[in-house]
């Protein structure tokens, strides 16, 4: 389910979840989850036309099994 209140605000309520955030026109806010394995955000600002700076924060979940051993 997608809802958008407003063009600054989007929400994806549902599998994966993620929330998009532009307060203004040089900020934006992003948030997603997908459970049991991801979770990230991120917050930019513009700085000029062609820069911006941002932060994030990146939690991946990543398990490798070992194949069998064929003899």
């Amino acid at each position: 389910y997608i809802w958008r209140p407003t063009d600054e605000f989007t929400a994806n309520l549902g599998i994966p979840f993620s929330i998009d955030y532009r307060p203004s026109p040089g900020r934006s806010l992003t948030i997603s989850y997908m459970p049991l394995t991801n979770a990230q955000v991120i917050a930019s600002q513009s700085i000029g036309e062609p820069w911006s700076i941002y932060a994030g924060y990146r939690a991946v979940n990543e398990t490798f099994l070992k194949a069998p051993t064929v003899r």
